[in-house]
Parts: structure tokens; sequence; C-alpha cells
């Protein structure tokens, strides 16, 4: 019996276990059941919180490039690059010009406020 127990639980695929586990806590035990539902329901919550908040944290990035850009404020650049990033750009006699953010928020230093 051991045996064929190894060798039915090798053969069973993933979603299938899950599935028996759930029908044997359903009949088994109603109390256990509703524990783990509100487990599932709280980690499916914490990762609609933690999407959101990585949300807010791409469009804060996002706008301060744009801000930052838009109304030459190298702060607002500064903190939209990582410290030692590098900027990938092209130009008429370069293909591939390799650019140091420090060297990128020069740019905009010194420079007449304009809008897009």
């Amino acid at each position: 019996m051991y045996t064929l127990g190894v060798l039915w639980y090798k053969s069973v695929t993933t979603k299938k276990k899950i599935a028996i586990i759930i029908a044997a806590l359903i009949i088994n035990n109603n109390a256990l059941m509703k524990h783990f539902f509100l487990t599932i329901g709280f980690l499916i919550v914490s990762n609609i919180t933690i999407a959101q908040t990585d949300r807010s944290k791409i469009e804060t990035t996002i706008l301060n490039y744009i801000n930052g850009t838009s109304y030459n404020q190298p702060k607002l650049i500064e903190k939209a690059f990582y410290v030692n990033a590098n900027l990938y750009l092209e130009n008429k006699e370069k293909t591939l010009w390799v650019v140091p953010v420090k060297e990128y928020i020069g740019w905009y230093k010194n420079k007449k406020t304009r809008r897009i």
C-alpha cells in the first residue's frame, strides 16, 4: 500500500494535489477550511497592496524625470536615476553612446526653464 501511495503521489500534478487537499479540508474540517481561506485572502490582499506601492514608486520616478528634464531641475533628475546608472544613447556620430547619469544631469544645469 505504501509503495502504491508514493507512486500515485509522484504521478499526480501539483494542481491535482492542491485540489485533493482542498477537497479533503472541506470534507474533514470546516473550521480549518475557514482559516485556510482567510490565509489565502490575506495573501491576495497583501499582494495587491504591494503592487499599488510599486506602482506609486514608478509613477513618482517617471514624474521626477519628466519634471526634472522639462523644467531643468537637476535634483529631480537625480532622484529618477540610480547613482551609478548609465544612459545608452544614440547620435549621428555614434551608434551607441554611453553617458553616466552625473554627466546627463549636468546637461540640465544653468539652462533656461522650458516647458514641454
